[in-house]
């Protein structure tokens, strides 16, 4: 995340502003506002998984866990820089329960000719999710 700093820091202030006048903490403002405006810096998607499991989407290694568990960031084989954030809005809900809604964000899409994200539908294990092109 450090390499995006100059990504963030070229935001205007007043996004962030409105986001947590909006009642948005620092992960909800980082994933809706500040990854969104920093295209094509990022690239992913947001699953809701039915069943309460998380796959990874590549053959990958995991490198980093946060101490939540809210952030995983994985590495494919093939160099494909994949962060998970589990729950978007759980630290939202304080305490009460757990959010469902997982952004993949694939960290390093300036490293591909396109990264594109699936149009929202029903999945299945299987299936493909995100078309990266070298």
């Amino acid at each position: 995340m450090i390499l995006l700093l100059n990504f963030f820091r070229n935001v205007p202030k007043e996004l962030e502003e409105v986001a947590f006048v909006d009642g948005a903490g620092y992960f909800r403002t980082l994933i809706l506002v500040l990854l969104p405006v920093s295209m094509p810096a990022d690239t992913g998607i947001t699953i809701i998984p039915l069943n309460g499991t998380i796959i990874s989407p590549v053959n990958s290694v995991v490198t980093t866990i946060t101490k939540s568990r809210h952030a995983i960031e994985i590495i494919s084989n093939d160099g494909v820089e994949v962060l998970i954030y589990v729950g978007l809005d759980t630290f939202k809900m304080k305490g009460e329960g757990f959010s469902q809604s997982t952004p993949l964000i694939i960290t390093n899409s300036d490293n591909y000719v396109s990264v594109i994200g699936v149009a929202a539908q029903n999945i299945s294990v299987d299936s493909p999710v995100i078309t990266i092109k070298v």
